[in-house]
C-alpha cells in the first residue's frame, strides 16, 4: 500500500514539476535546526495530512497561499481562491503568505512524513514536513501575482 501512494505522489509531484519548471519559486526549504535557529520557534501550528494537503494543491497550478491567524486556517491558490476550508471568505485586506507550489511539493518530498504543519514563528510563517521547513513566503497583498 505504501509504494501505490509513494508511486502516485511521484507521479503528481513530477508532473506539477514539469508545469512549473519555468515558474518563479517562492519559498527556500531549511531544516529545522536551521529554521530554528534563523526564524525562533513556532507560536502558533496547524496540522495537516500530507496526503490531504497534496489533492488540495491540486486546484492550483503556480501559487499556494496560507494564512493562520486566531486559530482559523485558510488555503488559497492562484488569484486568491479559496481551497480550504471550501466555505471560507476572505477580504481584499486580508495577509495570506505566498509560497511556489513546486515548493510545497518539494518539501513534502524532502520530508516524507504523513503530516505537515503549518505555523507561525515571531516575524514569519513557515511549512514543516520531517525534518525540513519552508519559510520565506511572500505577503500577499501586496505580492498576490
Amino acid at each position: 500500500m505504501r509504494t501505490k501512494k509513494t508511486g502516485i505522489f511521484l507521479f503528481v509531484f513530477f508532473f506539477s514539476s514539469i508545469s512549473l519548471f519555468s515558474q518563479e519559486e517562492i519559498g527556500k526549504i531549511f531544516t529545522n535546526i536551521e529554521a530554528d535557529s534563523l526564524y525562533g520557534s513556532v507560536i502558533d501550528s496547524y496540522i495537516m495530512n500530507t496526503d490531504s494537503l497534496i489533492m488540495l494543491l491540486n486546484e492550483t497550478h503556480q501559487k499556494a497561499m496560507f494564512s493562520l491567524k486566531d486559530n482559523n486556517f485558510l488555503i488559497a491558490g492562484d488569484s486568491r481562491k479559496i481551497i480550504f476550508p471550501a466555505e471560507a471568505k476572505i477580504s481584499a485586506e486580508m495577509e495570506m503568505r505566498v509560497l511556489s507550489k513546486i515548493k510545497v511539493l518539494e518539501l513534502i518530498a524532502k520530508g516524507r512524513k504523513d503530516q505537515v504543519v503549518f505555523e507561525n514563528r515571531k516575524a514569519v510563517f513557515s511549512v514543516s514536513n520531517g525534518e525540513f521547513t519552508l519559510e520565506l513566503s511572500w505577503p500577499c497583498p501586496p505580492y498576490c501575482d
